[in-house]
């Protein structure tokens, strides 16, 4: 048992002090590739592969206020593609959060996120190309909206073209699993 751990611990030690592992990304820890940088508050972020070596990034952002879902695609040497800042996701006056992502299999991203636009929380989604093109409704497809509250989404690709979403939902008085 050892013997593994120590093996472990040396390949580690071998890959960080490696001069030829390099970073494609800014060395300087103070000017780090910046995603977004708008004013306001941003939190929660989520990072799927763009399956060209960059990645799709989302998150809640409150530069006007309330919570809105934005995102941003980076290629493999951390450029941004998109509007500086990023996309804003859904433009409805509602709080949006709690956003994940997945790559869609096709060069895009699915996004989904909870979504208080009808008086309670629903869970919405919007699936958008490789530049930035908002391929659904504008404001989003509404995936699962009854009497209840729906939370905590996660999204998982099954093959292509099929995705499960599953989330909390209280609408029986507690929270169950839908």
């Amino acid at each position: 048992m050892r013997k593994k751990n120590f093996i472990s611990i040396l390949i580690i030690i071998v890959l960080v002090f490696d001069k030829n592992v390099q970073s494609q990304w800014n060395q300087d820890p103070y000017l780090n590739n910046s995603i977004c940088t708008a004013p306001g508050f941003q939190y929660a972020p989520k990072i799927t592969s763009d399956e060209k070596g960059g990645a799709y990034i989302i998150w809640e952002d409150f530069r006007d206020g309330t919570s809105k879902i934005y995102a941003q695609r980076i290629d493999k040497n951390g450029n941004v593609k998109w509007n500086i800042n990023g996309i804003q996701i859904c433009s409805i006056n509602s709080g949006q959060g709690n956003p994940q992502i997945i790559n869609d299999g096709n060069g895009g991203a699915i996004i989904i996120w909870v979504d208080d636009r009808n008086s309670n929380l629903d869970l919405y989604a919007q699936r958008v190309d490789s530049i930035g093109n908002k391929l659904w409704d504008s404001n989003g497809n509404i995936i699962f909206e009854n009497n209840g509250n729906q939370t905590q989404p996660q999204i998982v690709r099954a093959t292509d073209n099929i995705f499960y979403v599953t989330c909390i939902d209280d609408r029986m008085g507690a929270p169950n699993i839908f």
